[in-house]
């Protein structure tokens, strides 16, 4: 009898084993189209499985499962200037990206981006935030990078739909 309940556990360790590297084998891709700008896209799948997708490679092999973003990062070079826009979320439509094995999930983020108002009155007192928000609904910090410096004075124009320019002008604070 102990000799059969020991190949039993055997049996299932072995079984257990095969299912476990079955699944840690599979592998999907993500192919990023972040509006023509540079992203790169950390992500994780596990406590201890990571790993970073980046723009303009081709889809990059990543492990079949759900992945969680856990850091975006959007560049871009004009006129000898790098920018970068961060996001660290909440992330919308990224919150839970599922990669299916042998599939290619596209995900659409970053550009164009909106600007979405939030407005509260406190008796006589108006105050007027605002949200930076990507294409998948992720939100970014409210501040561009310029050359590794934050860039204090941030504008705005408020365009419509053909590009003509409603409105135009600089945030001030106080």
């Amino acid at each position: 009898m102990k000799k059969k309940d020991i190949l039993v556990s055997l049996a299932i360790i072995v079984v257990s084993g095969g299912v476990l590297y079955f699944y840690t084998q599979r592998a999907g891709f993500i192919q990023i189209d972040a509006g023509g700008v540079d992203a790169t896209l950390q992500l994780r799948n596990s406590l201890f499985s990571g790993t970073t997708v980046h723009t303009g490679r081709g889809p990059a092999a990543v492990g079949a499962g759900i992945h969680r973003p856990q850091h975006l990062r959007l560049s871009m070079g004009q006129n000898g200037h790098n920018y970068l826009l961060l996001s660290q979320g909440p992330w919308g439509d990224l919150a839970r990206i599922k990669v299916r094995n042998d599939k290619t999930t596209p995900l659409r983020l970053g550009p164009p981006l909106s600007i979405e108002p939030k407005v509260r009155k406190n008796g006589p007192i108006v105050t007027i935030e605002f949200n930076v928000v990507g294409r998948a609904g992720e939100l970014y910090e409210k501040f561009v990078r310029r050359d590794n410096r934050a860039m204090a004075g941030a504008s705005l124009k408020i365009v419509n739909k053909v590009g003509r320019v409603l409105e135009s002008g600089k945030f001030r604070y106080g």
